[in-house]
């Protein structure tokens, strides 16, 4: 009996934790402004709808590729680039 009560719970705290990521992504879907969650290496780990639209995009194209390859059609950061200057600001 415990072995099904231990299955249960697990099927509930799943359940849970899909609930949740299908109700932020569609909070972060629903933002008018074009956001993008970067790794440290500036790369596009997600994009949301606005984003891919303002990119002429889907967020499949842009995920993995850096930000300033879509934004400044370059293959590296550029200096003036508002984003890394930010993250030196804050790493001083």
């Amino acid at each position: 009996m415990e072995i099904i009560r231990d299955i249960t719970k697990r099927k509930r705290a799943q359940e849970e934790l899909v609930r949740m990521a299908q109700e932020w992504q569609l909070t972060f879907d629903t933002i008018n402004d074009a956001i993008w969650v970067l790794d440290q290496d500036q790369r596009i780990l997600r994009s949301n709808k606005k984003a891919d639209q303002l990119f002429l995009r889907s967020g499949m194209e842009l995920i993995g590729k850096h930000c300033y390859e879509i934004v400044h059609g370059t293959d590296h950061a550029i200096p003036e680039c508002p984003n890394m200057r930010a993250r030196q600001s804050l790493c001083r």
